[in-house]
């Protein structure tokens, strides 16, 4: 890495590099540089076969997608036309239902599809939220996300506290145990794999295969930094390009969303994002710079998501109205917001992998 071609850059150019490698972007040069330098060298460029599991956080409702990454071009930031993303999962699942975390569970067909019931539901008991159950489901959760067999898992991190208030909720709590009983599963199941290739290695000998699987890599993503990559101004490129460094400027709409993030007066609300979502899945518009193909149950999904609602557009909500849609594809997809930010996360995460794969690529010429 040349520390010199960074420090030749403005604060405005290292901001905007930041900003698309999904890196905190506040700070003096120094400090940007500084995380510049730490992060680009420790990616490794996504190879052909990638495959990304992508967690938003919940109880009641933990929603993820399971994207296949298309081998990246050389010439991706001149492309206008990528390779689709291929979307093979895309659910909302609610944790205390005993079937929802089961590896591997067979899909019913549309034919054996069971309707939404009409009962009401059975109360929570409090020992659902009990560190004790909770281990058991964090555990299950694991095996999960691990039996789509990923080569990265994206976790959101979730915060103390919502809107700047004082109180922590309760509900936050129990997601935030969650979250954490889900690392160190994660992490227990790492070295307990590591320990049995080592184990097979040493008992079948140097040519024994079994076991010589790599453990996926875990990252914990900030939403807010998703949020603000997807939405910000109109018209910028969130691409990276030779030109975001050798024509001495940022575009102005670039440092519209650079001032916007740092001063904070930006929020960017459910509805925001489930519009990002909502533009993706337009088939008469399309979207030239984000490309999908969903398959399986994941289309089904996508159908739903992006089928018009009775509420108006401007609904703050972002989630589905009863009798918005079809009852069917109601139960089916569930809340459009938590959907919307799984899959925002893995789209982000390849985008900002491939700017810091071109960064290194620049920095290196």
């Amino acid at each position: 890495m040349s520390s010199k071609l960074l420090a030749s850059l403005r604060l405005a150019q290292l901001k905007h590099a930041a900003f698309l490698t999904g890196l905190p972007s506040a700070g003096t040069k120094a400090d940007i540089i500084a995380v510049l330098e730490f992060n680009t060298p420790t990616r490794t460029p996504i190879a052909t076969g990638s495959r990304i599991v992508s967690v938003d956080m919940g109880i009641r409702n933990l929603a993820y997608c399971v994207l296949d990454v298309p081998k990246p071009s050389l010439s991706h930031a001149s492309s206008t036309k990528a390779s689709p993303l291929q979307v093979l999962e895309w659910k909302r699942i609610d944790l205390l239902h005993p079937s929802a975390i089961e590896p591997q569970n067979p899909t019913p067909s549309d034919d054996t599809q069971v309707k939404p019931s009409t009962k009401k539901p059975a109360p929570i008991p409090p020992s659902a939220f009990t560190p004790s159950h909770l281990s058991h489901t964090a555990l299950a959760l694991s095996r999960t996300l691990l039996s789509h067999s990923p080569t990265t898992i994206l976790i959101e991190r979730q915060r103390f506290r919502s809107g700047g208030g004082p109180a922590i909720q309760e509900w936050t709590v129990r997601v935030n145990m969650l979250e954490a009983m889900l690392w160190a599963c994660l992490q227990t199941l790492r070295e307990t794999s590591s320990l049995d290739r080592t184990l097979s290695s040493t008992e079948a000998g140097s040519g024994a295969r079994k076991g010589t699987g790599e453990f996926p890599a875990v990252f914990e993503v900030l939403p807010a930094r998703v949020a603000g990559f997807w939405v910000g101004e109109p018209g910028v490129s969130l691409r990276m390009t030779a030109e975001t460094f050798t024509s001495g400027r940022v575009e102005p709409a670039a440092s519209a969303v650079l001032s916007s993030s740092a001063s904070g007066r930006k929020r960017v609300q459910k509805k925001d994002k489930v519009a990002v979502v909502r533009s993706w899945l337009d088939e008469d518009k399309g979207n030239p710079d984000v490309s999908l193909a969903f398959s399986g149950e994941a289309a089904k999904i996508a159908k739903a998501f992006a089928a018009p609602t009775s509420r108006s557009s401007s609904s703050s909500r972002g989630t589905i109205e009863e009798g918005s849609v079809e009852e069917e594809s109601e139960e089916r997809m569930g809340k459009r917001d938590d959907l919307a930010d799984c899959l925002l996360q893995g789209v982000a995460w390849t985008r900002w992998e491939e700017n810091r794969d071109l960064l290194a690529q620049l920095l290196r010429s």
